[in-house]
């Protein structure tokens, strides 16, 4: 859910029900003071369908949000195109869920989502990390494999930064990346084939670092420099690592260590823990018979 709002405003415009919510935390303060923030502005679409030729009763689409803060992302604005429900986790993760009443055969709908993220080049401090969820094992993230652990501990040094930076540097000499790859095959397959893609990338690392003992997570979203409507095509999985009181960005697929952090746009934090379940999609998710739904380019 929204985390002490002090400032909430809800429009509804005549045409479209949008909704625009501008958000004042206290948070946002240690951004705006940051030299090193900017502004950027994104926006992405997504189109449910009625595939079938009877009225669905209701047909559902859960969306990503961007989430509402990281160390260096902060959503200050957001709108919507159609009125929804929000629902959220600890992690800042937010899902837009929306319902649509008596969708006509063939009908499609085009939600549009809006927002205003400050961005900040330098990760700032924060107190979000857990051992029992950033330390721990869970699908795709096989820490107590033993070649996993056996390789962990080698790479292992004085601190956790520079842990972290000896297992970015193997991943980068030793795992090739092989282009998109729809299905997930974790940590474990991609140290064994050697080789993988963004999210495979992401998740190695994430089981080295905790292997090791550094608090990691995956994160998804979109490599997004500039203010853009998002290109589906460039759905991008990356890591943070916690270390010195501060999440820090580590892309392997792209070669990125703690760099670019406010190129990154982060829509989830990902968790694949039993109690996350329910927010075990990438990137949307429909119901209703017959329904479908895509990310517009």
């Amino acid at each position: 859910m929204l985390k002490r709002p002090v400032l909430l405003i809800l429009v509804t415009l005549l045409t479209g029900f949008a909704i625009i919510i501008i958000f004042h935390t206290q948070n946002l303060d240690l951004f705006s003071s940051d030299s090193s923030t900017h502004l950027k502005r994104i926006s992405y679409s997504i189109v449910i369908q009625n595939t079938s030729n009877h009225v669905v009763n209701l047909a559902e689409l859960w969306v990503n949000a961007p989430v509402a803060e990281t160390s260096t992302q902060r959503v200050t604005k957001i709108s919507s195109s159609h009125l929804y429900d929000v629902e959220g986790d600890d992690f800042g993760n937010r899902i837009f869920h929306y319902t649509f009443d008596n969708l006509p055969p063939y009908a499609s709908k085009v939600i549009t989502i809006r927002a205003d993220l400050l961005m900040c080049e330098r990760p700032l401090r924060s107190v979000r990390v857990t051992n029992e969820v950033h330390l721990v094992e869970e699908p795709f993230i096989e820490i107590d494999d033993p070649q996993i652990r056996q390789l962990a501990l080698s790479l292992k040094a004085g601190n956790s930064l520079a842990t972290a930076e000896n297992i970015y540097r193997w991943i980068t000499g030793n795992i090739r990346y092989v282009g998109y790859v729809k299905k997930n095959h974790g940590a474990r397959q991609a140290l064994q084939a050697k080789q993988g893609d963004c999210t495979e990338l992401m998740y190695l690392f994430v089981a080295l670092c905790r292997a090791a003992g550094v608090p990691a997570r995956g994160i998804a979203g979109y490599h997004c420099p500039e203010s853009a409507a998002l290109d589906p095509a460039q759905y991008h999985n990356w890591a943070e690592f916690y270390a010195k009181g501060r999440w820090r960005l580590c892309d392997p697929q792209k070669r990125v260590f703690m760099q670019q952090a406010a190129d990154y746009v982060a829509l989830r934090v990902i968790r694949r823990l039993p109690e996350a379940s329910g927010f075990d999609f990438d990137r949307f998710e429909v119901a209703g018979e017959g329904v479908t739904a895509r990310i517009c380019s």
